[in-house]
Parts: C-alpha cells; sequence; structure tokens
C-alpha cells in the first residue's frame, strides 16, 4: 500500500525551496499592490492606447484589497494539491516547467486575446487586470494532474480523454449561468453526461475499495476535484460586477481552455499515454 509522502523528510516534499517557489507568484502579486498607485497605472493594459511590456504587467496589477486576496487564495487552491499530486508522481521538474510557461507566456496571450476582442470584436476600449486568467489556466493543468494522479498512483482506470470531462463541467458552468436554455447548454450537457459514463464504466466498486486504502492519496484527489467544482464556479459568477469592476469571463475561460489544451499536449507528448 502506498503511503503519504508529503512530510517525509527523505523526499522532502515540501522543503523550503519549493515553499518559496510556489509562494513567488503571491509575493510578487503583493509587491505590486504595494506599488505607490501611480506605478501601478503604468503597468495596466489599455486597450485604446497599450503599450508593448503592459500586456504582460497588466496580469499582475489588482484593482483592489479583495481583488487581490481572490485571486491570490484561488491560486494556492490550485497550486498547492497539484503541485502536491506531481511531486508524489516524481514528477517536479515537469510541474515547474508548466507553470514557468503558464506565468511567463500566458500572460501575453490573455491580453492579446483581450485586446482583439475588446477593439475589434466589441469595439470598445477598456482596462483590464489581475492574475485570474492564469490561475483559470492552472485549474485546466488541475484536470490532467487529476486524472494521471488517479491512474499512476490510485491505479484507476483513466486516460486522458477522460480529463475531458472537467473541460465540459467548466463549459456548462458558463452555460447554465449565462445561457442556461440553449441548444449549446444542452449540448454541453449531452457530451458531460457522456465522459461522466465512461468514466463510470471504467471505474469499478473493486478499483475504488482498492484507491481507498490508499490513504492520503485518495483524500488529496477528492480535495482536488472539490476545488475544481468551487473554482469552476468562481470563474463564471452570476454577477459581473464586483468590487466596483466587471468579472472578465472571457479571460476565465479562455485561460481555463489554453492552460487545459496546452497541459494536454504537453502530457502525450511526453508519452504518458492516453
Amino acid at each position: 500500500m502506498k503511503k503519504m509522502e508529503i512530510f517525509d523528510k527523505k523526499h522532502e516534499i515540501l522543503n523550503y525551496t519549493n515553499l518559496f517557489l510556489l509562494s513567488f507568484v503571491p509575493i510578487v502579486l503583493v509587491l505590486i499592490y504595494l506599488l505607490p498607485q501611480g506605478l501601478q497605472s503604468g503597468l495596466i493594459l489599455d486597450t485604446g492606447s497599450p503599450f508593448f511590456f503592459n500586456f504582460f504587467t497588466t496580469a499582475f496589477v489588482h484593482q483592489n484589497l479583495r481583488h487581490l486576496l481572490g485571486n491570490t487564495v484561488s491560486y494556492a487552491l490550485v497550486i498547492l494539491p497539484v503541485f502536491l499530486m506531481c511531486a508524489l508522481m516524481r514528477k517536479k521538474k515537469r510541474f515547474y516547467g508548466i507553470l514557468l510557461v503558464f506565468v511567463v507566456l500566458f500572460p501575453f496571450v490573455l491580453s492579446l486575446g483581450n485586446y482583439y476582442a475588446f477593439e475589434f470584436y466589441i469595439g470598445e476600449s477598456t482596462s483590464t487586470m489581475g492574475f485570474s486568467g492564469v490561475v483559470s489556466a492552472l485549474l485546466g493543468l488541475m484536470s490532467l494532474v487529476i486524472v494521471s494522479f488517479s491512474r499512476e498512483e490510485l491505479d484507476l482506470d483513466l486516460g486522458y480523454v477522460d480529463a475531458l470531462w472537467f473541460l465540459m463541467f467548466a463549459s456548462l458552468v458558463l452555460a447554465l449561468v449565462y445561457d442556461p436554455v440553449s441548444r449549446a447548454t444542452a449540448l454541453v450537457l449531452a457530451f458531460l453526461l457522456l465522459f461522466s459514463w465512461n468514466i463510470w464504466r471504467k471505474i469499478d466498486t473493486v478499483s475504488l475499495k482498492e484507491a481507498w486504502k490508499m490513504k492520503g492519496r485518495f483524500e488529496l484527489v477528492l480535495l482536488a476535484v472539490i476545488f475544481f467544482v468551487a473554482l469552476s464556479f468562481s470563474m463564471f459568477p452570476g454577477n459581473l460586477v464586483s468590487g466596483g469592476g466587471f468579472v472578465n469571463i472571457l479571460s476565465h475561460y479562455i485561460g481555463f481552455c489554453l492552460g487545459f489544451l496546452s497541459s494536454y499536449v504537453f502530457f502525450i507528448w511526453k508519452g504518458d499515454g492516453a
């Protein structure tokens, strides 16, 4: 039977180096929030008159303390279980590689998406800021890690195609909140039920009982799934006005899909199987 090794000195999963690396992003977010307002304003992307560096820096600026705390807490709820699962699978290097790509590259990509959406599709200039798009991308990564961990550490008969359940779930939350009665919503629900049935038929009672015996690991997956469900609703709130600003659900959904698809390609490319 596999045991949790999170606090095992031999493996040093939660040593000071890892704690610092996991905390680096929140530290940067807090330090930028403490800058004078004039300096922060210079880091924000204005889609009407953008500067190149703003496409990156705007992701690290927050409108107020509530905005900052929301993104910081969401980041922690995603990054901790994802890191622990990757570390227990001996995939810490892969985790940090993906995290680096997400933090360095995705702010540019998401800002470009916002720029073209507001300037050329909506036809209205606006200011965008906040780290929630990158957090949403990490939530997409969590989908793949949950499936990979369940297969490798809990010996459940799952493949990466089963991670599409998480994509369908997040899409269904989006559809139900903003367009509950539509063909698109019905189609997404149908796909979610299809993937649910596919997972159900592959996981029998014996497999679940064996997974339950792997104390610590089973609870870690369960906690990750709970966090995923909760944060999926957080990405797409019913009230789009929060803390004096608008919730950019476009950035959230693009970020989630971008994180999911890039993680899917990366895991398959690394030869973990389908």
